[in-house]
């Protein structure tokens, strides 16, 4: 059994040292200190240190980014740990300002020489990426690791909208968008490679 780690929203999933050699690498870059050796170097160290310390039971992520931090500080890299401090709390801080708007039009509507905006109704919920791992898990029939992919994605798009308030329907939106574009490129990996070539192959006709 592997080390598993419990996610904000209490969900598990098998521990990916890949994961903390793409944090230190951007937090060594963000500061313009990455070097392959030295971040490859410091994600073992961690990785060895979380599988002596909790074995084949469970680690939080905060505890994860923490260890991350305090390896970087105590090798010389304080600045990249800062970086990344700080970057964690900006993004929670953008996390926390973003609202989700709900629309909807109740089923009787007395007045219909009326606009449908008057009886629109709306329900605000602050911004929550594991509604959309779980409504792809229940729609789309995805297994947690590809819906958590997705769900990144469209959070980072967000966030980088900078709006207080955004629609459900744009969020829908956009899911629906990566969801396309994970299947089409699955599709395409499937794709037999004789097929490609034989494609490439066939003369085109010309335009008349």
């Amino acid at each position: 059994m592997q080390l598993q780690v419990e996610k904000s929203d209490g969900s598990l999933e098998v521990y990916f040292h890949t994961k903390v050699l793409a944090t230190i690498t951007v937090a060594l870059s963000e500061v313009g200190d990455y070097q392959e050796t030295v971040a490859e170097q410091l994600a073992e160290a961690v990785s060895l240190y979380l599988r002596h310390h909790y074995g084949t039971s469970r680690v939080s992520t905060h505890e994860i980014q923490f260890m991350i931090e305090v390896v970087l500080a105590d090798t010389g890299q304080e600045k990249a740990a800062m970086a990344l401090q700080e970057y964690r709390l900006n993004r929670q801080i953008k996390r926390n300002r973003v609202e989700v708007v709900k629309r909807s039009i109740p089923q009787r509507i007395f007045n219909a020489r009326r606009s449908l905006l008057d009886y629109e109704q709306c329900e605000v919920q602050p911004w929550n990426k594991s509604v959309i791992v779980r409504e792809l898990e229940r729609e789309r029939h995805l297994p947690r690791g590809l819906a958590r992919v997705i769900a990144g994605v469209v959070e980072e798009k967000v966030l980088t909208l900078g709006y207080r308030q955004i629609d459900s329907t744009l969020i829908r939106a956009l899911v629906d968008n990566e969801f396309l574009a994970m299947r089409q490129a699955e599709k395409a990996l499937a794709e037999p490679k004789h097929a490609k070539e034989v494609e490439e192959e066939t003369p085109v006709a010309a335009v008349c």
